[in-house]
């Protein structure tokens, strides 16, 4: 699971920084000590943690710690209400045991789920149009204390999974997303929380392309807030 920096800066390299950073309109770090998770991208999405929330070491430098209880609310914009998004963050889970854990949720319209439905300890992607509730069981087995890194992406036509880069589950669901407002948390939703760390989440306005899922694992993707036009590599840090 460990990347070099030179594998991350030759990633970066084959892309621009606009292809990646352009749509990028949520990026909470967690390097965070108080009640509030920043967004450094200056959009405002600042997160209030609710519950048992700790901040401790991550994979990049802080990460949240959650016991059980607790979760990070982000209130509800039109810029986390589009029509092609993708979520990435990086997990471990100290418990992989049921039940459900609902680590990443946008009201249940765009989420990320363990032990969701039928196939117990692997990672689901959910995601809701005016049709129905969509999901889909992952391939991969999560043990405990693994980091790994997801990455969520919708496209209008269904959604695929990523698990470190990988294509991991695919859902159908052709149509935009059933938005109805609701809180963006991490880890729960209605009561279904996780136990474990989560590190550098990201939110996209854009289906990310399986490349850029792998350049966004490999770097640390830092926004200037008080310039986000100017979209620059800032943090590539060794792994």
């Amino acid at each position: 699971m460990r990347r070099t920096w030179a594998m991350g800066l030759a990633a970066a390299l084959t892309l621009t920084a606009t292809a990646v950073r352009a749509e990028l309109v949520g990026h909470w770090p967690l390097n965070d000590s108080g009640a509030e998770a920043e967004d450094v991208t200056g959009n405002g999405h600042t997160g209030v943690v609710d519950g048992g929330v700790s901040w401790v070491g991550g994979e990049f430098d802080g990460a949240a710690l959650f016991d059980g209880t607790g979760q990070i609310q982000v209130a509800s914009t039109p810029m986390l209400e589009t029509d092609q998004l993708s979520a990435t963050m990086w997990i471990t889970f100290s418990d992989v045991d049921p039940p459900r854990q609902d680590f990443f949720s946008k009201n249940d319209r765009f989420a990320l789920s363990l032990h969701e439905n039928a196939a117990p300890f692997k990672i689901y992607p959910i995601v809701k149009t005016a049709a129905d509730w969509f999901v889909a069981p992952g391939k991969v087995v999560i043990e405990p204390d693994v980091w790994h890194h997801v990455a969520m992406v919708y496209d209008g036509d269904g959604s695929v999974t990523y698990l470190d880069g990988v294509l991991d589950a695919e859902t159908v669901g052709e149509g935009r997303l059933d938005w109805v407002g609701g809180l963006l948390t991490f880890g729960t939703f209605q009561d279904r929380f996780l136990k474990g760390t989560m590190d550098e989440i990201k939110y996209y306005d854009t289906a990310l392309t399986e490349d850029e899922v792998n350049v966004d694992m490999t770097a640390a993707l830092a926004i200037d807030a008080k310039s986000k036009a100017t979209t620059t590599w800032a943090s590539l840090k060794q792994r």
